[in-house]
């Protein structure tokens, strides 16, 4: 828990470190980031019909190697399977190292299949029998796109203004300084409960804990949901193509972080509303977190499989202006951490100056308490504003500030609505 002055003390110190003012925003509205864009395969990979070649694999597909991105996502579909068919969906990398196993059962609960986040640049999916030997009947799918990361560089595009977030791997307080105690439990418990949203159509948002199994972030992060797009009339739609990784710290490998799967969307108010969606994610599989082997800052003094916490939510009105922090995933990177103000007392918008770019909305923004005050929402800039519009309205003394969703006003419309 931090007090209200020592956390003054916190914000102009660190910005006198980085020697940075406090900056406004670099990009558009929305804080959406398109990382992934969608590649066709041309010809699709067809599979209906299994056959033995002596190792159990009963058929083989290969997407080709890309040089350009760190990770993919294939996408099945057309899937179609008898009752009680028995078999294994397994991905590959191009070294034939396996990524990703998949149960019959997993594979075929719909008809369309997204997998993980696969850290390689190709892949090999392979169809095996299982170890009972019987044959597979009337399974048939197709992969006809996956979705690629674009190349990282150039997605930063500032306009006007330095981005001042600092990486948790390279997170450096100072055990000297009075307020470290109070500032460290605070911002290990938010790094846990912040994951980064991957959706069906390539997009990246961030969303965080705020409970074992619900997750809040932005409306229209999940409106990137293809699943979603396909079942929004239902009272709690369903959210399978979307992946929340947690943990995701640096450069990673396969098999490094937390990633689970988006099971449905509990409950939502739309972007020209409160623009805030909670989320259902399996609570056993991100139960534990795993710590950054990079992060000298998350290591020290914890234990080496610590119990991930949620994030607790304040009720309370926003003042005129409070010293809060923002944890989140700027431009689909590594998890950061900006310091900042938020303004506007009672207002259901209030208003912030943390640095953010797309792939920050849906992140928590943290009082001096520790507890979530508001939702990251939006950037300051029009993105059809150009660096020289944007530069000239700042020379003639226009203030550019985020903007957000109050939780209390988001808790107030859960009540409201609650069956």
């Amino acid at each position: 828990m931090l007090t209200p002055s020592v956390f003054q003390l916190l914000l102009r110190t660190t910005f006198l470190q980085i020697g940075l003012a406090l900056s406004m925003e670099l990009a558009c509205l929305a804080q959406v980031f398109q990382e992934g864009v969608v590649a066709q395969l041309d010809p699709p990979l067809v599979a209906k019909s299994f056959s033995d070649r002596g190792d159990r694999v009963l058929w083989e597909g290969r997407i080709p190697y890309s040089d350009d991105s760190i990770y993919m996502r294939i996408h099945f579909t057309s899937i179609t399977a008898s009752t009680g068919t028995d078999y294994t969906v397994v991905v590959r990398g191009t070294d034939e190292r396996e990524l990703a196993r998949y149960t019959s059962k997993q594979f075929s609960r719909d008809s369309s299949f997204f997998t993980e986040v696969l850290f390689n640049q190709g892949a090999i999916i392979q169809v095996e029998q299982t170890k009972n030997g019987r044959p597979v009947v009337g399974l048939s799918f197709r992969i006809e796109s996956i979705i690629r990361e674009i190349n990282p560089r150039g997605r930063f595009a500032p306009q006007s203004t330095v981005p001042d977030w600092q990486y948790f791997d390279s997170l450096s307080l100072g055990k000297e300084r009075p307020y470290f105690p109070l500032l460290v439990q605070s911002l290990r418990q938010a790094s846990g409960a912040v994951a980064k949203i991957f959706t069906g159509d390539g997009a990246v948002c961030t969303g965080f804990l705020i409970s074992q199994s619900d997750l809040l972030t932005s409306y229209h992060c999940i409106e990137h949901s293809t699943k979603f797009q396909e079942t929004r009339d239902q009272s709690e739609p369903l959210c399978s193509d979307v992946r929340v990784y947690f943990d995701f710290y640096g450069v990673l490998q396969q098999g490094e972080g937390t990633q689970t799967q988006c099971l449905k969307v509990k409950k939502r108010s739309e972007k020209e509303k409160l623009d805030y969606a909670v989320i259902e994610v399996p609570s056993k599989e991100i139960e534990n977190k795993r710590l950054s082997k990079y992060s000298k800052f998350l290591r020290a003094g914890v234990t080496d499989s610590p119990k991930r916490e949620f994030l607790t939510l304040s009720s309370r009105p926003i003042e005129a202006m409070e010293e809060v922090f923002v944890v989140h995933h700027p431009g689909g990177l590594q998890e950061a951490v900006s310091f900042c103000r938020l303004y506007a007392g009672q207002s259901a918008y209030p208003e912030h100056d943390c640095s953010t770019i797309g792939g920050s909305s849906g992140a928590p923004i943290i009082d001096s308490k520790g507890e979530v005050v508001a939702l990251h929402s939006k950037g300051g800039y029009d993105d059809k504003m150009t660096v020289r519009e944007i530069n000239l309205l700042l020379t003639q003394g226009k203030v550019f500030r985020n903007g957000a969703i109050s939780l209390q006003k988001i808790l107030e419309d859960q009540k409201r609505t609650a069956p």
